[in-house]
C-alpha cells in the first residue's frame, strides 16, 4: 500500500475499517484525515484472530522478501528492515499518516497528480461500466470498475478477465437508422447489423446498454419480432 509508506498492522486496520474498500483508504490518507486509533481498533488489533492472522501472514512474507533479498545482493544493512522492526512493535498510525500526508503534499504540481486530488476532495474516484465475459464457465457480467484497473473476477473460475473489446460486445444495444432517423433498442452485437422495421435498413448498434431495470419497450418488443445477421440468429434477414 502506497509503495510501503505505511506499516503492515496499520494497513491491515484501515482495510479493516473500511471493508477492504482500497479506494476509500486511498482517499483518507490522500485528504489526511485523523486517523488515531479508537478502543475498538486497539482492541482488534491485539485480540481479533482474522486481523492478527493477516499481519502475521503479511509480516511472514515481508521478512522472507528481505531474506531473499539480502542473500541476492548481499546487503546486510538494509534500511527497511528497521522500518520493519519498527512496524512490529506496534501501530503509530497518527504520526506516520502525517508523514504520508507531508510526502503527498510535496508532489510535483502535475495535471495528473492535481486532478487525483481534486477528485479524492470531491469524492470522485472515475469508475466505468464494462461487460466481462469468462469462456470456460460460459458465462457474462456487467461490472462498474476503476478506470485505472478494469478487470472482473469470475465468481465460478476466479479467473480475472479484462472487459470485453468495444467491438465485440452484445446485449440491449441502442439503434439509430441513418435511412429513417428512427432510433430503437434490441438485442444486438457491436459487429453486426439489424433491420429496421420502418425503412429496412441494415443499422449497426451505437452502443450496447448495461443491464437495467425496464430497458426494453415491452410493447414493442411484442410487436416486433427480433432479427439481425448474427450467424445464429433464428429470424436472418
Amino acid at each position: 500500500m502506497f509503495h510501503g509508506n505505511i506499516p503492515i498492522d496499520q494497513a491491515v486496520l484501515l482495510m479493516r475499517r473500511y471493508r477492504n474498500n482500497y479506494q476509500m483508504v486511498a482517499k483518507v490518507i490522500i485528504l489526511m484525515k485523523e486517523q488515531d486509533l479508537d478502543a475498538e481498533d486497539r482492541w482488534s488489533l491485539e485480540n481479533d484472530p482474522v486481523v492478527k492472522s493477516v499481519i502475521e501472514k503479511l509480516q511472514n512474507e515481508e521478512r522472507e522478501k528481505e531474506k531473499r533479498k539480502d542473500r541476492n545482493s548481499g546487503a546486510s544493512n538494509d534500511p527497511r528492515s528497521s522500518k520493519h522492526s519498527k512496524a512490529n512493535k506496534g501501530p503509530h498510525e497518527d504520526k506516520e499518516m502525517k508523514e504520508l500526508g507531508k510526502k503527498l503534499r510535496v508532489l510535483p504540481l502535475t495535471e495528473k497528480n492535481k486532478r487525483m486530488f481534486d477528485r479524492a476532495q470531491q469524492n470522485q474516484m472515475p469508475s466505468v461500466d464494462h461487460q466481462f465475459a469468462c469462456k470456460s464457465c460460459d458465462k457474462s457480467w456487467w461490472r462498474r470498475v476503476p478506470e485505472r484497473k478494469r478487470v472482473s473476477r469470475c465468481r465460478r473460475c476466479k479467473q480475472k478477465y479484462d472487459p470485453v473489446p468495444p467491438d465485440k460486445m452484445w446485449g440491449i444495444a441502442e439503434f439509430t437508422c441513418h435511412g429513417c432517423v428512427r432510433s430503437f433498442k434490441g438485442f444486438g452485437r457491436m459487429d453486426g447489423g439489424s433491420p429496421c422495421y420502418s425503412c429496412h435498413c441494415v443499422v449497426k448498434p451505437i452502443r450496447i446498454l448495461p443491464p437495467r431495470k425496464n430497458l426494453m419497450d415491452r410493447g414493442l418488443r411484442r410487436r416486433h419480432q427480433h432479427s439481425c445477421l448474427a450467424e445464429d440468429c433464428y429470424n436472418r434477414q
